[in-house]
């Protein structure tokens, strides 16, 4: 019973990962694009 909440427990947090990743890379994109544009004026 234990091993499963673990396993559950574990799952999530790989799937929180990813999601943060994600928004990470988002951010950083977005991030660029906008310095990019900003320069290039």
């Amino acid at each position: 019973m234990q091993v499963d909440k673990v396993k559950s427990e574990s799952k999530k947090i790989k799937q929180l990962k990813r999601i943060v990743v994600v928004q990470t890379t988002f951010i950083v994109m977005v991030l660029i694009i906008m310095i990019y544009n900003y320069w290039m004026k």
